[in-house]
């Protein structure tokens, strides 16, 4: 299967940037993703609470792996999830591979 162009950007950025993913939750309101659109905000902070915190929360950033990254998002394209339980358009992944870079 193929991917969407640039989702292994997000591993790098928050490798670089010495992230920890968990530390994600300082992106709220108050923080970088309250400077987006209402709507916005209440989609990233929906896709960071339900996808990403679940799934990276607990690690630190220079232990995730590319292929780490890339399963994920397969995963995310390719099995149900959430409460619809029908897997997530390469569309949404993109937004969720945004709010983790």
């Amino acid at each position: 299967m193929s991917t969407s162009p640039g989702l292994l950007c997000v591993t790098s950025v928050l490798m670089a940037a010495g992230f920890l993913p968990g530390g994600l939750r300082e992106l709220r309101k108050e923080g970088e993703i309250g400077k987006k659109a209402p709507e916005t905000v209440d989609r990233d902070e929906h896709n960071l609470d339900d996808y990403v915190l679940p799934r990276w929360g607990g690690y630190l950033a220079k232990s995730i792996k590319p292929a780490d990254v890339e399963a994920w998002f397969t995963v995310l394209a390719s099995m149900p999830q959430g409460k619809r339980k029908k897997p997530l358009k390469w569309p949404t992944i993109d937004k969720i591979n945004l709010i983790m870079s």
